[in-house]
């Protein structure tokens, strides 16, 4: 063992007694931090307070080992910095707490903030303190904080999706990402935000939307949605859907805070609007065409009808099995083709007699539905009766 290591057990015993350093000994084993006196060189000469429950094992271990050696790699630097600048430093100067993990007696780490002190040139102590205080449950939940934020960001970025949030005190509203900026809707952050987004909604949506925001914030529905067009920097229409909720209310049910989301829905909305379209488009197409047609489920249900067929109206027909038109003597075979058709995917002829067996029989052909190789309904097309000769 070195001179220095020799040393050690006197460290403390230098300008004071026995007695003394058992005084000190005993009051830092009550202590709920770790206390840690080392010499210029970042050795340890002394390690006590409540090391032995934070750590394990016995602190007298680490004596004569450089602080260093204990402290977590990723740390050490950080360390060591510390360490020095305290040096240098006199004891009236003030350094800011450091934070490092030291090894424990299990293998781990737990993580310590310390408050250090430059204490070389009191010959009572002739050594560098370090109060340390166990600080992991913190920085776990630092570390989880992090990754909830991660994650949320990352949801927020896939999903496109707007985060804010309003405090009704002060009428103002955060953006939590730049959703906001990025669909061209700036400025959107700041006071009276309520009353500056309003301004920009269309007028023919302003009414439905204001009235949802109202009756929320009033506790007359559970959460806030609307979907309308707001006008953006550019001067264009954009479809957006907003969906918020008061998270904070005062003892009188007052709304103190809320939070909500926005999504930009020109996408679907331009779908929907090209299926309309094509729907007018289809029937008028229809119309123009002798023949009724149908449309029928999986299920051989009729979902939709361009004209009546027989004495059977487009009303009467909708949400009724396609079998049910033809009389019960019919109906097993009639299924049994529609099936077929469904199943083989394939068109087929056959006749129905509307009403039963006394009516005349109508022309019919039904085709299958196919989506991504599956057949999804049937098609059918009756043709009107024939004149009478």
């Amino acid at each position: 063992m070195s001179t220095r290591s020799n040393s050690v057990g006197g460290a403390f015993q230098q300008g004071h007694s026995h007695a003394d350093e058992a005084f000190y000994r005993a009051a830092a084993a009550h202590l709920h931090d770790i206390v840690t006196v080392t010499d210029r060189y970042g050795i340890v000469i002394f390690m006590g307070g409540a090391a032995a429950n934070i750590l394990g094992g016995r602190p007298s271990e680490h004596l004569a080992r450089r602080l260093l050696d204990i402290t977590h790699p990723d740390d050490r630097a950080t360390l060591e910095k510390h360490l020095e600048a305290l040096i240098r430093a006199d004891a009236s100067t003030l350094q800011p707490p450091v934070e490092y993990r030291l090894a424990t007696a299990a293998g781990g780490y737990r993580w310590i903030e310390s408050v250090t002190r430059n204490l070389l040139d009191d010959p009572a102590v002739n050594g560098v303190i370090l109060i340390g205080r166990d600080i992991t449950s913190r920085k776990q939940g630092e570390l989880a904080l992090r990754d909830s934020e991660i994650r949320l960001n990352t949801t927020m970025w896939a999903t496109q999706i707007g985060f804010w949030e309003l405090d009704f005190n002060t009428d103002k509203t955060v953006w939590l990402n730049n959703w906001c900026e990025a669909l061209g809707l700036d400025p959107c952050d700041g006071n009276d935000h309520v009353d500056r987004w309003d301004s920009r909604i269309h007028p023919d949506d302003i009414a439905v939307a204001r009235g949802a925001f109202s009756n929320h914030v009033a506790g007359v529905n559970s959460f806030y949605e609307a979907e309308y067009r707001i006008l953006d920097a550019n001067g264009a229409w954009q479809w957006i859907r907003e969906r918020g909720r008061v998270v904070a209310r005062d003892d009188a049910g007052r709304a103190l805070k809320m939070v909500g989301t926005c999504m930009d829905i020109n996408p679907r909305r331009a779908a929907e609007d090209a299926l309309r379209l094509c729907q007018a488009a289809m029937q008028a197409m229809a119309a123009t065409v002798p023949e009724a047609l149908l449309q029928l489920d999986a299920i051989l249900t009729i979902r939709s009808a361009s004209r009546a067929v027989g004495d059977v109206s487009i009303q009467a027909m909708t949400g009724r099995p396609f079998v049910e038109l033809a009389g019960a003597e019919e109906r097993a075979q009639l299924a049994q083709a529609l099936m077929g058709v469904l199943n083989d995917q394939r068109a087929a002829d056959f006749t129905i007699r509307v009403g039963g067996p006394s009516r005349p029989a109508l022309r019919a052909r039904a085709t299958p539905i196919v989506v991504a190789n599956q057949a999804t309904g049937v098609a059918v097309s009756v043709f009107p009766a024939r004149p009478v000769a």
